[in-house]
């Protein structure tokens, strides 16, 4: 055998990987004995060489191989450490780039990897690195401009995001980031229009720009528009991945599954683009479709490493086996969480279970923004903590507080209690006991539900409470699955409105989830108002009574002082309508002003217009008010006091399409104002009809000139009407006290007075 130099050794590995023949390199220096212990210098070289040309995989392998053996070098320290990224092995990067480059590196690069590895963990530490030499590179931006999005300073990231803009005027993943920014704090119309520029500027991000404007557009209900964009996507050249998301977005799964079959024929004659099925593999999951991913996989489709490994763990061998011998059609039926419904653990030495130490409430929400449902939460703080509760024994826990998004309007208030308020945001996977199965089943789960259930979980674990309580909707749905599984005394799921469809929010595994919950003895569902609980009984297909009554609670003493502010200044010769909503489909914003603007018409006095709210219509109604001619249309954002809100008002007008027991018709019959509202959901409940001058019920979906006319004919009798009945009417009915009595009742042994 004759004997290579380590010279004659280099030279060989550069002409290999010059053709780039790195496995040849490789074999070459094993078959020659060139030992990594031995000769590290030449498996740098051929590490190197790899990383430089692209085979990323096999650089990584050999840097890690050399890593191993005390070959510790800048090169493999950027090299691993950008691998663990992608893999999510912060921790480990983080460890590997501040043993080689210190704290504070001086190399951008590490400066960047290194502020990656630490941004979830340590923000703040993560934009010190980020300095200014590195936000003259747009990836350093970027990063920078992310780390405020995923820490909720939105602001300051739009502006960021605006600023570096003009300095990489040709990459398009700026104007991304703004137009995602202007979604999170509900400037819609502005979104779209930056989606628009993304499209138009061509190339690659055309499709996901118009995607994303077809996702936006439902979520303002104008579902034409919508799918006159999705049909013409559809029929352009697009990734499969693409087309797919869109389809998810659409929530046609039908769709879907036809064109999962037709990319799966396709990659039958032609198998490759696998960076594509990585993507879609990574939607499905996305989107609880378990069973189509499981599928592809037994039917060749290549799926990444970390996917595999979490449904070899969560499904058995015999439940792969059984999805992959069937059809596409019936696999694509198998989806989580549904097909985990009879796992649920309610086993006391269930991972992660403690036993309660004292009497804990915990209530979850997703925010405190300015709603009827986030001040029905205040109000009922209020409540039992003035029964006597020991506030130092309430926690509640928030999805977000940002306050850049208005999520934080009642947070003052609640914190003046000295109860435990805690960020969920702050809660991940590595602060909660999971067994490893139910680890992998959790990551099977929707991206939303998965995310709020390893929250709610973490926050569980730590406080142990025996009360858990899911304020709306999404919450309960998290509390629910939580609540069981770590074996808490009492789980308590409430509804705030009607059943999610009718308010175009239907996720496909809610009603089987609180089908599932309501099976335990442990559970309570409950809805503010008999309408509702009814509702949500007949579409869950429960007996009657299975849903309980807890109705809104008020303060009315808070209410009582506005009446005489409001009689001194009123003139008779105008009459001040108000409306305090959301700016959002559901509240019908535009309706309510066309109504306004009918009852202008014909009234014998002045009709002046007050809207209290914020949301992503607000545009819309500008515009419309300059149509219709209403430029002394005074529009306010949210506000907190009773006063600023009814002082200056007349009547409450409310034209919701879908309510629950609507707080604000309870607040403005304290203050002693006459309502009108339509009759949906619980807001006859609501509504004071004990004199005809107290409350107007129009009719559920009334056109602006019949609400008008029926506004007209009923208004001189209202203004003039007794306050005091409207006054009364609430005390009796919506009083603390029986709001802190029935929560007593509903959290049963759960609570006692301290």
């Amino acid at each position: 055998m004759v004997s290579i130099s380590v010279a004659g050794a280099r030279k060989e590995v550069l002409h290999l990987t010059k053709k780039r023949d790195f496995l040849g390199a490789y074999r070459f220096l094993v078959s020659n004995g060139f030992s990594i212990e031995v000769n590290p210098a030449l498996w740098t070289l051929l590490a190197r060489r790899c990383a430089d040309l692209g085979a990323t995989t096999l650089a990584s392998d050999l840097f890690r191989a050399l890593w191993e053996v005390g070959v510790v070098t800048q090169d493999a320290a950027l090299t691993l450490a950008n691998v663990a990224i992608r893999q999510d092995n912060l921790q480990d990067a983080e460890t590997m780039l501040t043993s080689v480059f210190g704290d504070y590196p001086d190399d951008i690069e590490a400066r960047l990897l290194l502020a990656h590895a630490c941004a979830d963990d340590n923000p703040d530490r993560a934009l010190e690195l980020i300095r200014k030499d590195t936000m003259r590179r747009a990836d350093g931006a970027l990063l920078a401009v992310d780390i405020l999005r995923r820490t909720e300073r939105l602001e300051e990231a739009l502006k960021t995001a605006e600023r570096v803009q003009a300095k990489f005027v040709d990459d398009p993943r700026f104007d991304i980031r703004i137009a995602r920014i202007r979604e999170s704090l509900s400037d819609w119309p502005k979104a779209l229009e930056t989606w628009e520029q993304v499209a138009i500027s061509g190339g690659t991000t055309e499709f996901t720009a118009r995607s994303n404007q077809v996702r936006l557009l439902l979520r303002m209900e104008r579902g034409e528009q919508a799918q006159a964009i999705a049909a013409e996507l559809l029929r352009q050249e697009a990734r499969l991945s693409e087309k797919v998301l869109l389809a998810a977005n659409l929530g046609s799964f039908g769709l879907v599954t036809s064109l999962l079959q037709t990319g799966f024929l396709d990659w039958r004659r032609n198998p490759n683009d696998f960076e594509d099925w990585t993507e879609v593999y990574r939607i499905l999951l996305d989107h609880g479709m378990v069973g189509a991913s499981v599928w592809l996989q037994s039917h060749g489709v290549p799926a990444p490493r970390s996917i595999k490994d979490v449904v070899e763990i969560a499904l058995s061998d015999e439940e792969r086996r059984r999805i992959g011998r069937g059809t596409f059609s019936s696999a694509i039926t198998n989806r989580a969480p549904e097909m985990f419904l009879d796992r649920i653990s309610i086993d006391r030495s269930a991972a992660g279970y403690r036993p309660a130490t004292a009497d804990k409430i915990l209530i979850i929400n997703a925010t405190l923004a300015a709603g009827g449902a986030e001040r029905q939460l205040l109000a009922l703080c209020t409540a039992i903590i003035e029964a006597g509760y020991d506030a130092a024994n309430l926690h509640l826990g928030f999805f977000s507080l940002s306050a850049d998004r208005g999520h934080d309007h009642f947070l003052n208030e609640l914190t003046a209690f000295g109860l435990n308020i805690h960020r969920l945001a702050g809660f991940g996977a590595e602060t909660c006991v999971l067994s490893e199965q139910d680890q992998a089943r959790i990551a099977l789960f929707p991206r939303q539900l998965r995310s709020d259930i390893i929250q709610t979980a973490g926050l569980v674990q730590r406080i142990k409470p025996n009360v858990l309580h899911g304020w709306q909707d999404r919450s309960a749905l998290a509390c629910g699955w939580v609540g069981l599984t770590n074996n808490v005394d009492r789980v308590v799921l409430s509804a705030r409105n009607m059943q999610p469809k009718k308010r175009g929010m239907m996720q496909r595994y809610a009603a089987p989830l609180f089908q599932a919950f309501n099976r335990d003895s442990r559970v309570r569902l409950t809805a503010n108002a008999s309408a509702c609980a009814k509702d949500y009984e007949k579409w869950l297909g429960l007996s009657d009574g299975a849903v309980q009554t807890l109705q809104n609670g008020i303060r009315t003493d808070t209410f009582r002082s506005v009446l005489g502010r409001r009689h001194r200044n009123r003139q008779a010769t105008e009459i001040m309508i108000g409306g305090v909503f959301r700016l959002a489909a559901n509240k019908r914003p535009l309706l309510w002003l066309q109504t306004l603007a009918e009852l202008r018409a014909i009234s014998p006095v002045k009709i002046k217009a007050r809207l209290i709210g914020r949301g992503p219509f607000r545009d819309d109604i500008l515009a419309l008010a300059k149509v219709l001619g209403f430029n002394d249309l005074q529009m306010e954002d949210s506000l907190n006091s009773a006063e600023e809100i009814y002082g200056p008002m007349d009547v409450l007008l409310l034209m919701s399409r879908v309510e629950g027991l609507p707080n604000v018709i309870l607040e403005a019959h304290a203050t002693g104002l006459p309502v009108a509202a339509c009759n949906v959901g619980g807001v006859a409940e609501a509504l004071c009809q004990e004199h005809p001058s107290s409350g107007l019920l129009l009719p559920s979906d009334p056109s602006a000139r019949q609400a008008a006319f029926m506004l007209n004919e009923w208004l001189p009798e209202a203004v003039n009407g007794a306050a005091d009945v409207r006054q009364n009417f609430v005390e009796n009915r919506f009083g603390m006290a029986a709001l802190a009595s029935a929560t007593r009742g509903l959290y049963g042994n759960g609570v006692e007075d301290s």
